[in-house]
């Protein structure tokens, strides 16, 4: 059994073709009376068990999420039943967003089948109309799910779904498989090996939900190509930076789809606030935030000599081209010699150009290094003497 079942929201079919069904029951009014009879109220086809969710609806229309799973449900139930019990269920999927993939894989699940193989496939430029868009799909090979699979420790299911994605990256590179779509490709052998089993469970035994598992895929996809920011692992990073320096890579200034923030997010394990002052909303979508606009954000006026790598390199950014301010604010941090800085913002120069503002910034800024830091240890130098003066001058002050 083989399906390509629609893409949650991507395109809404009986909607699109209504423009034809209205002219066609009229032309086929002798040959084909029967096809212009329906019982939508206005006359358009009847959209009761449409498979879809209708996005930018007006009213209380009925193809909502849960209509949507619970089709797709049906539909994948019937064609576990339809095959012979070693018999395979090929789901062709595809989409920008986690939570379309989160209904999918739950309906695969709830529906009696299991993920026993998977194959990313170049296919084609998915719908425009949700702002979602999808250059790669991925063959899903399912089976009935065996009634005897043991209860999984959420601990050891980490520990396979890594070890699965590690075996499969440098077969992905090598079939030209772009780093953006090797993310994407990770979901399938990540729902594989959570498939194993009846249940995944925390150490306090509740159930862990799918997208924990989505998140830790396109984790595993960066951690198995060992990323490297100069003599650093990227995974060596704090998790602000971590996050920033992985979006950057894939995004440079461009501006990504909102989905691709929530796949971001999931992956590095944080919510929104937790990446506050690092994206920007930009016109479709998010993009990675300019100094000044970091210089507006909560974390920027919270900056302290343990704040993330990135915050202290987009205040830098924010400085401008100033040695003086530079190296008052590193003094101050007490970061001037950290290494890590340094190397995170030579990666930025070559993510985002030095034909950008901040490159440019990042750029003069390692360029002027030893002045920088000269100035900063100078600073400091002064700032000891005086607290050892202020010092000396209370303790004359308490003899008398």
């Amino acid at each position: 059994m083989v399906t390509d079942p629609p893409y949650d929201a991507m395109i809404n079919y009986c909607d699109s073709s209504d423009l034809m069904f209205v002219w066609l029951k009229r032309a086929l009014r002798n040959s084909h009376p029967w096809f212009g009879i329906t019982t939508d109220p206005d006359g358009l086809q009847e959209k009761t068990n449409e498979a879809v969710i209708k996005f930018g609806s007006i009213g209380d229309d009925h193809r909502t999420e849960t209509h949507y799973k619970a089709c797709i449900t049906r539909a994948f139930e019937s064609a576990r039943r339809k095959v012979k019990s070693d018999g395979v269920v090929s789901i062709v999927f595809g989409h920008g967003d986690p939570e379309a993939w989160t209904r999918v894989l739950t309906a695969i699940s709830d529906a009696g089948l299991v993920l026993t193989g998977s194959w990313p496939c170049s296919t084609e430029k998915g719908g425009k109309q949700t702002g979602e868009y999808i250059d790669n799909t991925i063959m899903m090979a399912c089976r009935a799910a065996a009634a005897d699979r043991p209860v999984g420790d959420v601990r050891r299911v980490d520990e396979e779904i890594r070890a699965e994605i590690t075996k499969r990256v440098p077969v992905w590179t090598g079939d030209g498989l772009a780093d953006s779509d090797q993310r994407m490709a990770a979901i399938a052998p990540a729902m594989e090996v959570v498939g194993r089993y009846s249940e995944v469970r925390d150490f306090t035994g509740v159930p862990v939900p799918i997208e924990r598992f989505l998140g830790l895929a396109r984790r595993a996809v960066e951690e198995a190509a060992d990323v490297r920011i100069e003599q650093f692992r990227l995974t060596d990073f704090d998790e602000r930076t971590r996050f920033s320096l992985s979006w950057a890579r894939q995004h440079a200034r461009r501006v990504a789809a909102a989905s691709e923030a929530r796949w971001q997010r999931l992956s590095h394990d944080m919510s929104d606030s937790d990446v506050d002052g690092l994206l920007a909303k930009d016109k479709g979508g998010s993009r990675f935030a300019r100094g000044e606009e970091f210089a507006q954000s909560p974390e920027a006026h919270r900056l302290h000599a343990s704040s993330a790598v990135i915050d202290i390199a987009l205040a830098i950014a924010a400085e401008g081209r100033s040695l003086s301010a530079i190296a008052e604010a590193l003094h101050l941090l007490d970061r001037e010699n950290d290494e890590m800085l340094w190397a995170a913002m030579n990666a930025l120069i070559r993510f985002v150009g030095e034909g950008d503002p901040d490159g440019q910034v990042w750029a003069w800024a390692v360029r002027n290094r030893g002045l920088i830091c000269g100035q900063a240890h100078r600073a400091r130098t002064q700032r000891q003497r005086e607290l050892a003066r202020d010092a000396a001058q209370d303790d004359q002050t308490k003899l008398f």
